[in-house]
């Protein structure tokens, strides 16, 4: 019928070019039967190009590595994409860990929107240098000869332990220790060279003579 109308009532016009992004549009159609609404909307996708780049990940203090599609790409929308971890054709878990020290692997990283993607090797390294935590302690001098490492020693690496320096000092006139040990432990980073010191002391119990004797005259006298 020709009172029919069709107008635009939102939206970009038909005729203008339209730049990547999202837009919704309403058309309204009056006819002698009344009013009826079209609504649509026109999503424009950018069809770039993806680039990645190689990278050296260095794992965190809990041994650990998160690869993220910012890290990795150099163009394109890193909130749409998506990082798949291989190393030789296996999947690896995102974040890595502490398995993967010295690999390189590979991150293939997928645009959802478009299905573009792009690949970059990633080598992780492990860049912090081991923690050494020495523990003071009592105790008698049977322990303290069968004593070899100094405490905790935390790290992602292979690592090395060794007394670097060992003072002692007699307590002649103490009536519960016969000295105090003070030792100077390092640990050494293998794959970096990087180290860490701590300082540890130690005291020994000085032996009881009175209990082992009266244990050796309750014993004597039940024979």
């Amino acid at each position: 019928p020709l009172n029919d109308t069709i107008v635009q009532k939102f939206g970009p016009r038909p005729d203008s070019a339209l730049a990547p992004g999202h837009y919704d549009v309403v058309y309204e159609a009056t006819s002698c039967c009344g009013t009826k609404y079209c609504r649509f909307s026109i999503d424009i996708i950018a069809n770039s190009s993806m680039a990645c780049k190689d990278l050296n990940v260095s794992l965190d203090a809990n041994c650990e590595a998160l690869i993220t599609a910012d890290a990795v790409l150099t163009s394109s929308c890193p909130e749409r994409a998506k990082v798949y971890l291989t190393h030789y054709g296996k999947p690896v878990p995102n974040p890595v860990d502490s398995h993967y020290l010295g690999q390189t692997i590979t991150a293939t990283v997928v645009d959802t929107v478009t299905g573009n993607f792009c690949w970059s090797y990633i080598t992780i390294e492990d860049k912090l240098a081991p923690t050494i935590i020495c523990e003071h302690d009592t105790m008698s001098c049977y322990r303290f000869e069968n004593l070899v490492t100094p405490g905790i020693v935390e790290d992602c690496s292979k690592y090395s332990v060794r007394l670097l320096d060992e003072l002692t000092e007699k307590l002649d006139c103490d009536e519960n220790y016969i000295k105090r040990i003070t030792r100077t432990w390092i640990t050494e980073d293998l794959s970096n060279q990087l180290t860490d010191t701590c300082v540890q002391e130690l005291l020994i119990e000085r032996f009881d003579f009175d209990s082992l004797l009266s244990i050796i005259f309750h014993t004597s006298k039940n024979i």
